[in-house]
């Protein structure tokens, strides 16, 4: 007969303690896993987590009623361009019957995947008094549709207010 060798002997050893044999075949698929998840992982490391969305272009909604007067109505109007992270542009108050307009720099803006978020800064005269506030744009972007929340940091009372932005 050939020789043994010690492999061989560790076979026989196995062979007569299935629990053994067992907890060698299940450690052997755990390690085969967890390296092949991190390989994975390190090769999915390497694409973005979540695509950024397309929102660089022109922006606008339905008409919107002023919610301190219900008689006037406006257009918000957003030429957006997002570039590495960082989101550019501007923002145009068209009064309804194209009573005036006014254009606003969008400030602090930044995109991550499909949200966006922005401010603006805002002024008014109260008395001799000017009062400089904020007012905060966050949305998300659904295919040709940005869904906003707009809020404020005004001194005086400001409801959150809803609205949807259409690509031009």
């Amino acid at each position: 007969m050939g020789e043994h060798s010690r492999i061989d002997d560790v076979v026989k050893r196995i062979k007569r303690h299935p629990v053994v044999a067992l907890a060698l075949i299940l450690s052997t698929i755990v390690v085969g896993l967890s390296s092949f998840t991190n390989a994975a992982r390190n090769l999915l490391g390497l694409l973005p987590d979540e695509a950024t969305a397309d929102v660089s272009g022109r922006w606008s909604t339905e008409e919107l009623d002023n919610q301190y007067d219900k008689s006037k109505r406006y257009r918000l109007i957003f030429d957006l361009k997002a570039r590495d992270g960082l989101l550019l542009g501007t923002l145009q108050i068209v009064q309804a019957n194209n009573q005036g307009a006014h254009t606003k720099a969008l400030r602090e803006g930044h995109i991550e995947g499909h949200e966006i978020e922005f401010h603006t800064l805002e002024r008014s005269v109260s008395g001799q008094e000017e009062i400089q506030f904020k007012d905060f744009y966050s949305g998300t972007v659904d295919g040709l549709e940005i869904r906003f929340v707009r809020d404020s940091d005004r001194p005086w009372e400001f409801m959150p207010q809803e609205f949807v932005a259409k690509r031009e």
